[in-house]
């Protein structure tokens, strides 16, 4: 009888562990800086952008990292990746605390990082309209992104 019974329990923890799915989740939310219109620049200048707030919407801390990014075939020119300077580039975040009715509490430098972007025009510049996106993403080989767009005018 007793060893009928540890095998009935034995048997219903391993279908618990099998059955259970797990619940942790990546995710990445934009708090601020949602799109940039910077209009008509000049070369040779440093431009101050605006800040990105980066949410960790996840259930896992982990390391994220802002990046560019471009469409494939967009009419503008694309603003390359070394103009872009963000501060901090990398950073680690702990998850955001959820609620059940569907929002977030995410204090500043824990679960939420401000980063600066600035974008350095050099003199080789070309004249014209650029685009690209600016995007915060998790540090998963298979992750998530938020991206906010950049335009801008290069004039003489």
């Amino acid at each position: 009888m007793r060893k009928s019974l540890r095998a009935i329990i034995l048997a219903l923890i391993c279908f618990a562990l099998v059955v259970i799915p797990a619940s942790a989740s990546i995710g990445i939310g934009l708090g601020c800086g949602f799109k940039f219109d910077l209009g008509s620049i000049k070369k040779k200048q440093t431009y101050h952008v605006g800040q990105m707030c980066i949410l960790n919407t996840g259930t896992e801390a982990g390391w994220f990292h802002m990046d560019t990014s471009s469409l494939y075939q967009q009419p503008e020119l694309r603003v390359p990746k070394e103009w872009v300077k963000f501060t901090p580039e990398t950073f680690w975040l702990e998850p955001c605390t959820r609620y059940e009715t569907g929002g977030y509490s995410c204090p500043f430098d824990v679960a939420q990082k401000v980063v600066q972007v600035d974008l350095v025009v050099p003199a080789k510049a070309r004249f014209g309209d650029y685009f690209a996106y600016l995007e915060g993403c998790t540090g998963q080989t298979i992750g998530a992104c938020v991206a906010a767009p950049l335009r801008l005018k290069v004039v003489r």
